[in-house]
């Protein structure tokens, strides 16, 4: 018999309400959840057991989303990586992450389709 492993996601978000609608969610998408409440948590997380895919929120305190983003695809850079956010307006969001891909010169960007 053939089991097929479901895929790991790593979740980064500091809202816990967020957290655990967003894991519920992914786990009855098939995912393998491993939540992470902080950036901190989430480097750690992510240096022992490199996920496939991982669901950020753009404002993260002490670092922007694309940074981590970042330091996520520089650890293994076979992730996926999306992006959430809060911003009121798609302009203020892609407003964010150009300032960090000027300020980080364009190096590791990540890309991915807006849904």
């Amino acid at each position: 018999m053939y089991f097929k492993q479901r895929p790991s996601l790593l979740l980064v978000d500091d809202d816990k309400t967020y957290r655990y609608i967003l894991n519920r969610t992914f786990v009855k998408c098939g995912f393998v959840v491993i939540i992470a409440p902080n950036v901190h948590s989430a480097i750690s997380i992510a240096e022992a057991n490199p996920p496939e895919y991982a669901v950020i929120d753009l404002k993260k305190p002490n670092i922007t989303g694309p940074a981590l983003a970042s330091q996520l695809k520089a650890l293994h850079a076979a992730t996926h990586v999306v992006m959430l956010t809060e911003y009121a307006s798609i302009t203020s969001a892609i407003r964010a992450i150009t300032a960090h891909y000027r300020a980080t010169k364009g190096s590791n960007l990540v890309t991915s389709h807006f849904i």
